[in-house]
């Protein structure tokens, strides 16, 4: 018997589904993984609105026939058995098509060799359905098949343990509504892609304030700076009491301000580089208007002939 799930449209979008499956060794089909890290753990609001949160470690993983029947073809099906802490099953079922052209870590299991399942099932998506079976116990079924290279072999059978899904009743009003325990997680993710994303996150929120923090000194840098620069060169003009310096600041302060206002214009530049810029053609500016007030100050008016 195989169980169709193609007709689970509902998605649950509170869901959380979490896995990680690391390198390992196989024994008897048992792999090595610690009893530390939950391999899969899930956390959702069934149709029953019972708030359910389901995490356990895997204890046996088996080829077998298919049991359900998914939106693809398959030919097998890699059940993976999972134990709660409090000693109660759940099962996480991954759909296996023979014959493909690239040897996986599923592969590698077939072989009683180390398996990293997570690098196949990172390519296999998101998308999982997810159902309560008769028995009480919850299965999650990958929706996207993964293509091995093996080939049929002898698979194990567990069409008893997949073979119906619980219902259930709610009122609406008056109406006693039937319901499926089961619905769909779009969003299944891998522990590493999490870790990596709120690395990742916590990164650049990190960049953000520390640019923020130089961009602040900067400012203050560059203000002080420019307070020093405006009185150095009211003193220097004020000592050479000559004109012709005053033509020369007066230059070299246009200068700067045709240069800067050209890179200003740029729109492919930093803001830090913007702050600079800004200030160096602001002492251009101060540095004609100081020599124009020099110049002014030294002219000497002719007295008036009587």
């Amino acid at each position: 018997m195989v169980l169709d799930l193609t007709g689970i449209k509902s998605v649950n979008k509170e869901a959380v589904i979490q896995y990680s499956y690391p390198p390992a060794k196989i024994s008897s089909n048992s792999p090595s993984y610690d009893r530390i890290n939950p391999n899969f753990t899930a956390s959702f609001t069934p149709p029953n609105n019972k708030n359910t949160y389901i995490s356990g470690f895997c204890t046996k993983v088996t080829m077998a026939k298919p049991s359900h029947k998914i939106s693809s073809s398959q030919d097998a099906e890699l059940v993976l058995e999972h134990s709660k802490i409090d000693g109660t099953t759940f099962y996480v079922v991954i759909p296996i098509k023979f014959n493909g052209s690239t040897t996986t870590q599923i592969d590698n299991f077939l072989l009683d060799e180390d398996f990293y399942l997570d690098k196949d099932l990172v390519k296999s998506g998101k998308d999982i359905f997810c159902y309560q079976e008769t028995g009480n116990y919850y299965v999650f079924v990958f929706e996207n098949p993964i293509t091995i290279n093996g080939s049929k072999q002898n698979l194990s059978d567990f069409s008893n343990k997949f073979n119906s899904i619980q219902t259930g009743t709610t009122k609406k009003g008056k109406k006693i509504i039937t319901y499926k325990n089961a619905f769909k997680v779009n969003n299944a993710q891998n522990f590493k892609e999490e870790i990596e994303c709120e690395y990742s996150t916590t990164v650049d929120a990190n960049k953000d304030a520390t640019k923020s923090g130089l961009e602040a000194i900067t400012y203050i840098a560059w203000t002080f700076a420019t307070i020093v620069f405006v009185y150095g060169v009211i003193l220097f003009l004020q000592k050479s009491g000559d004109n012709r310096i005053s033509y020369g600041i007066f230059l070299l302060g246009l200068i700067l301000m045709i240069t800067f206002s050209v890179l200003l214009s740029k729109s492919d530049i930093s803001t830090t580089k913007k702050i600079n810029y800004g200030y160096a053609l602001l002492w251009g500016l101060i540095m004609m208007i100081l020599s124009i007030k020099n110049l002014k100050s030294n002219t000497i008016v002719a007295p008036a002939v009587p």
